[in-house]
């Protein structure tokens, strides 16, 4: 019997340490970090996000970002990231794993985003985000990662691997979801840790603030999809769609 393997790995990420022309930072130990990494041979992705120590006085920002999706079609594997604003760290990874005569080990996520010891005095702001999703039409896996604002940690991730026991079995310990007589879709602490902290932040807005997300229409996927779409100041998100099948 022939084998058949396929390892498939798409990141995308923007990063924004410095801020928009006009704007001043100070501080000690100011730095905004972003790290992706996966472990070859083994189904392993983590990400570090962090922004720390940026003192801004008389902050104001505004951005909007318009994407549309009408009539568009996609084959295949879709990963982009989009992101507007100031002091903040996006990123998105498309993990693909199709060896199924090979016995794989199930998938392990470990994520961190932090924010900590950011001072601003905040003017105004005024973010959008607009996605028109009316008529996409896919087939495959679509990841779209979507953020306006600044201060922000966002990261994506959608994983689909294919093979021998890469389901774990059933425990009492995991939270657990029995579908018809032989799927069972189980997560426990070793296959995911994730972990989003916020300390020592002061963020005092003395003007109008404004953040809307509007997304219209819904994709027709034949597949699997991952969106993320967030607008705002000091938000921490991280949105994780993990697709396992077993060929045992």
């Amino acid at each position: 019997m022939r084998k058949f393997r396929l390892t498939v790995l798409l990141v995308a990420f923007l990063l924004a340490a410095a801020p928009l022309a006009g704007k001043e930072a100070l501080g000690q130990d100011t730095y905004a970090v972003q790290y992706i990494t996966t472990v070859t041979g083994i189904p392993y992705l983590g990400y570090v996000q962090g922004i720390s120590g940026f003192s801004v006085p008389n902050f104001s920002d505004a951005g909007q970002i318009n994407i549309s999706f009408n009539n568009v079609t996609i084959n295949g594997i879709y990963n982009a990231t989009y992101g507007i604003g100031s002091f903040r760290n996006l990123g998105s990874l498309a993990y693909v794993n199709i060896q199924p005569n090979q016995v794989l080990t199930p998938m392990t996520y470990t994520g961190l985003a932090f924010s900590q010891g950011n001072q601003a005095l905040i003017d105004s702001y005024s973010y959008a985000v607009n996605l028109n999703l009316k008529g996409l039409q896919a087939s495959g896996l679509v990841l779209l990662n979507v953020m306006a604002g600044s201060f922000s940690n966002q990261f994506t991730s959608l994983s689909f691997n294919v093979g021998k026991n890469v389901i774990p079995p059933a425990s009492p310990n995991v939270f657990g979801l029995t579908q018809g007589n032989s799927t069972i879709v189980s997560l426990t602490n070793q296959q995911m840790q994730a972990i989003a902290a916020t300390a020592d932040n002061s963020f005092k807005i003395q003007g109008k603030q404004n953040a809307v997300a509007t997304v219209e229409g819904s994709p027709n996927v034949q597949g699997v999809c991952a969106m993320t779409v967030s607008a705002g100041i000091n938000n921490l998100v991280s949105h994780r769609v993990e697709v396992n099948i077993d060929t045992k």
